[in-house]
């Protein structure tokens, strides 16, 4: 489920950083992607995430990693909202848009569609309830 996008801000003279909006219960207003200055190891998030809502400042909601496809085919961004106003932490991913709406002279994609899914992870049926298959979901 599309949830929102992002636009890098590229610079000739600070790091890129990326800006959108995002739509999701607990958090919705402008974001941003701000490079991390320093890791402290290897699994360390690259990125902090910021939200804006309207009428407040800028404040730290979560943070991202910078993430390659399994076939080598270009970057994603791997999402994790998580502040006090969150009952649990929220999981996304940004992935760069389709090539044919990315600017044709960048380098690297620029827009990118922020996306949430439920996680695989289901818990066993309780008792009684029948079990189904994707083939045997009556619609």
């Amino acid at each position: 489920m599309d949830v929102g996008h992002l636009e890098a801000v590229i610079s000739e003279t600070r790091p890129t950083v990326w800006m959108g909006e995002v739509c999701m219960q607990g958090v919705a207003g402008e974001i941003a992607l701000i490079p991390k200055v320093r890791k402290f190891s290897e699994k360390s998030p690259d990125l902090e995430i910021k939200l804006r809502v309207p009428g407040r400042e800028w404040g730290v909601v979560g943070a991202a990693w910078k993430k390659q496809f399994k076939n080598g085919s270009g970057d994603f961004f791997s999402l994790t909202f998580d502040h006090p106003g969150l009952s649990q932490p929220i999981y996304a991913a940004a992935f760069p848009d389709d090539p044919e709406n990315q600017p044709k002279e960048a380098d690297n994609p620029v827009f990118f569609t922020i996306q949430w899914g439920r996680s695989k992870k289901q818990s066993a049926p309780v008792s009684g309830d029948p079990v189904l298959n994707s083939d045997e979901i009556p619609y």
